[in-house]
């Protein structure tokens, strides 16, 4: 007992303790010697058994994991050096035998190595879990590439081609299966119809829709020319398909008469194709009506749109106009599509198609790229003077 001016304090200090020393006050230095020779001495340590020791410690782990389950991963890093201080000091504690309590030493063990046993146990139950999700991604892994090659089959694999008409078409899906629908019927010898379609949301529940859409489409595209009465047929398929108006489609269709250089049309909220002549002038054709789904009582028009030797008509769902550019400010939009066909007008549709695709690659940002989407190109070419492609 050495006081700060490094006096010794022989202040007379009570004692409650029956040491057999008939002063019942000490000296600060008496006490500090008695307190050494009772720890030395073990009178007055109770003991405690390992097993109760190795109960407590494991109730008290089991108090801990509780709590940390219903925190943040913060804290969980935080009981984690927790348990590395325990070790540490458990080794520490175990080479004393006793303590003024119950033996710290062992208790501290059975602690850490119920904690290491739970560590253990529950990477074990995280490796099996791990390996059953790892079995079920595979499964739907090869399941959506299977839905991806139905998809792609589901739609034509054979464009019509002859001396009057040239046809390109390219479509890439943001997942292994999008919502993106293209269609291409031969009506009769001298007329076609033309769809394309794209349906609200992305992956299995736009694809499941466009697949309805795809399968009715053929059954009754052959059975009217009035393009709005698709329209309508249609609508009542997604709604009902849908059950919620939430789910829509946009979609244009149009009937393209070869002989009469005509082109009928409807238009469902879709965006509007772009027709540029011979001459390279380009031009949208905006009429149209509201999205097919969400009202199924809704009608649309028919409208008309007049050809000319050499015409192209682009055809395209918003996947590519909404492309993101590389400064997060623009999107690729319409004019650059009308502009990439003016800069090939003149060359062959699949050459129309590439540089469309390709400039808006360029365009686009990293992330840029986050829906699905379809370019289909049609030029109407003279009979009596075919057009030679260029390269």
């Amino acid at each position: 007992g050495l006081t700060e001016n490094e006096y010794i304090d022989m202040l007379r200090t009570p004692l409650s303790y029956s040491s057999g020393i008939n002063d019942s006050k000490l000296s600060g230095v008496e006490i500090h010697a008695l307190a050494i020779g009772t720890l030395l001495s073990g009178s007055q340590i109770h003991a405690m058994n390992k097993a109760s020791s190795f109960v407590i410690g494991a109730v008290i782990l089991a108090l801990l994991v509780l709590i940390v389950s219903r925190i943040r991963i913060i804290l969980s890093v935080l009981f984690s050096l927790l348990i590395i201080v325990s070790i540490v000091l458990s080794g520490l504690i175990l080479v004393a035998k006793y303590s003024l309590i119950f033996p710290v030493g062992e208790f501290t063990s059975a602690f850490v190595l119920s904690v290491i046993g739970s560590y253990a146990l529950s990477l074990g139950i995280q490796r099996r879990i791990a390996k059953s999700m790892n079995r079920q991604l595979t499964d739907i892994r090869r399941d959506l590439d299977s839905a991806s090659s139905i998809q792609k089959n589901l739609q034509p694999t054979k464009l019509p081609q002859n001396d009057r008409l040239e046809i390109s078409v390219d479509q890439k899906a943001y997942s292994e299966v999008g919502g993106d629908y293209y269609d291409i019927v031969e009506l009769t010898e001298d007329s076609i119809g033309l769809l394309v379609a794209d349906v609200s949301g992305k992956g299995v529940p736009g694809s499941l829709i466009m697949a309805n859409l795809q399968g009715r489409f053929r059954q009754i595209a052959s059975d009217t020319d009035k393009p709005k009465d698709i329209l309508s047929n249609l609508n009542k398929l997604v709604h009902e398909a849908a059950g919620s108006k939430t789910m829509f489609a946009t979609l244009f269709y149009g009937i393209l008469d070869i002989d009469g250089m005509l082109l009928k049309y409807a238009n469902a909220g879709h965006c509007a194709p772009i027709l540029c002549s011979k001459t390279g002038e380009t031009r949208t054709v905006e009429d149209g009506g509201p999205m097919i789904g969400p009202f199924p009582d809704m009608e649309w028009e028919d409208y008309e749109v007049a050809l000319t030797d050499g015409d192209v008509l682009c055809l395209y769902t918003d996947g590519i106009s909404e492309t993101w550019g590389k400064d997060k400010k623009n999107m690729f939009g319409d004019d650059r599509v009308a502009r990439c066909i003016r800069e090939v007008y003149d060359k062959s549709v699949d050459a129309i198609v590439k540089h469309i695709c390709e400039s808006c690659e360029a365009f686009a940002s990293k992330d840029g790229f986050d829906d699905d989407w379809t370019l289909l190109v049609v030029r109407v070419n003279d009979r009596s003077h075919p057009r030679v492609s260029k390269i």
